[in-house]
C-alpha cells in the first residue's frame, strides 16, 4: 500500500476552475473519505489521482515518487466505481480473473489472486453464478474482488453504494469497512452520504466548490467544524443556525430572543452565527426560570418510532430538536428549548468562519 501526497494541485475545464489549491496527504493504510455536495470536485480530485484525469497544476506522488506523467495503468491504483461494470456472460471467477488474463499473468498466478480475493470477501460459494444470479450488494463486492486481485497500491473508490438501496448500503459500508481494517488497504472513498463517511473512514476531507474546506476525524468534524459549510454539512439531522448579535456575555437574535454563552467563548462582535446540534436540544413546557431555553411553538413532529424530529419557530427560525423516545409535543403546543452553553458552536456572520473557544473536557 501507498502514501499519497498532492501539493497545490488545481483542475480547469472550459476557463473553470474546478479543483483549487488541493493539499491533502493520505497515510499508508488509511482510509480517507471525499465528501462534499454534487459538483464539488471530489470525483475529479479521485480521477486526478488515478491519472483519468489531467491536471492543469500542482503534483501527485506515491511514495515521495511523481506521477503526475505517468499513465493510469503504470500508476497501479484500483478504481470502484458506482456502476458494477462486471460482464454479463461471465461466472464471477472469470469476471475477477479476466484483467489478469489480460496482462498476461500465469494461470497458476491467476488462480491464487482470485482464491485470496474470494476468501477476503467471502466469495468463494458464489463463483461459479453470472452476475444476474447475484444481489447488488454480492455484485459490488465481485467489482471490490476484481480491483483486489491487481494487488494495486491504492483503492480509489467513486460513490460505489449508490446504487443499493438503504439496508443493502449499511450491510456493505459495514463489509467494505471490515475488509479495509483486515488488509490495511490505502483506500479513497467518495461520496456525497456524510453518514456514510462518518461510519467508514478514519478521516474526512470535506470540499466544497473545488477546495478542501477541513480534513478530520469524523469526531473532530462533528464537534469543531471550521466553517459553518462543514458544520451544516456534517451530522444528520443538520445543526440548526440562529442569526443574532454579541450583547452581554449573549447572543441576541433578531425577535430579542437571548442565547447564554459560555465563558470561554472567545469574544467577538458583528453578526453572529449560533449553531445548534439537534441532539443537543430538548423540549419541554418548564416556566421561564428554569435553565438556558428559548420559548417557541412547535410548527412540525416528524415521528420516526424511537425518536421524532420537533420543529420550533423561535428566534425568527425554525430549530430541529431530536427528541428521543415517545411523548412528543403537539403541533401548536408552546414550548421551550432547552440546550446547553457549552454546546454550542459560533461562526462569524461576514465570513462564516468557526470563531474558536477553548474545547472543554468531555465535551462531544
Amino acid at each position: 500500500m501507498a502514501r499519497i501526497d498532492i501539493n497545490g494541485l488545481h483542475k480547469e475545464f472550459g476557463g473553470r476552475r474546478v479543483l483549487r489549491d488541493i493539499n491533502l496527504s493520505i497515510a499508508e493504510g488509511e482510509f480517507l473519505a471525499l465528501v462534499g455536495p454534487s459538483g464539488c470536485g471530489k470525483s475529479t480530485l479521485l480521477r486526478a489521482i488515478a491519472g483519468l484525469e489531467p491536471t492543469s497544476g500542482g503534483s501527485i506522488a506515491f511514495d515521495g515518487r511523481p506521477v503526475d506523467a505517468a499513465p493510469p495503468q503504470a500508476r497501479n491504483v484500483a478504481m470502484v466505481f458506482q456502476s458494477y461494470a462486471l460482464y454479463p456472460h461471465m461466472r464471477v471467477r472469470d469476471n475477477l480473473a479476466f484483467g489478469l488474463k489480460l496482462r498476461g499473468l500465469d494461470p497458476s498466478e491467476r488462480q491464487r489472486r482470485v482464491a485470496d480475493a474470494a476468501r477476503a470477501l467471502e466469495l468463494e460459494s458464489l463463483l461459479d453464478r453470472y452476475p444476474r444470479a447475484l444481489s447488488g450488494g454480492q455484485r459490488q463486492r465481485v467489482a471490490l474482488g476484481r480491483a483486489m486481485v491487481r494487488e494495486p497500491v491504492a483503492f480509489l473508490l467513486d460513490e460505489p453504494l449508490s446504487n443499493l438501496d438503504a439496508q443493502l448500503r449499511v450491510s456493505t459500508r459495514l463489509e467494505i469497512r471490515a475488509l479495509q481494517r483486515k488488509l490495511r488497504m490505502t483506500m479513497v472513498y467518495t461520496t456525497h452520504d456524510q453518514v456514510e463517511a462518518i461510519t467508514l473512514a478514519d478521516r474526512i476531507a470535506v470540499m466544497n466548490a473545488g477546495e478542501i474546506v477541513q480534513v478530520a476525524t469524523p469526531l473532530e468534524l462533528y464537534d469543531y467544524p471550521a466553517n459553518r459549510f462543514v458544520a451544516g454539512f456534517i451530522g444528520s439531522p443538520a445543526m440548526n443556525f440562529i442569526t443574532g448579535t454579541r450583547h452581554d456575555g449573549a447572543i441576541r437574535a433578531a425577535d430579542g430572543g437571548v442565547i447564554r454563552l459560555p465563558p470561554h467563548h472567545a469574544d467577538a462582535s458583528g453578526e453572529i452565527v449560533v449553531g445548534l446540534r439537534p441532539e443537543h436540544l430538548s423540549v419541554g413546557s418548564a416556566p421561564a426560570a428554569a435553565p438556558p431555553a428559548l420559548a417557541g411553538v412547535v410548527r412540525h413532529v416528524e415521528n420516526l418510532g424511537a425518536e421524532a424530529e420537533i420543529y420550533v419557530e423561535t428566534c425568527g427560525t425554525r430549530l430541529c430538536v431530536r427528541h428521543f423516545g415517545r411523548g412528543a409535543p403537539a403541533v401548536g403546543a408552546q414550548v421551550r428549548v432547552g440546550y446547553d452553553p457549552e454546546r454550542i458552536h459560533l461562526f462569524d456572520g461576514a465570513t462564516a468562519q468557526r470563531i474558536w473557544e477553548r474545547p472543554t473536557q468531555g465535551q462531544t
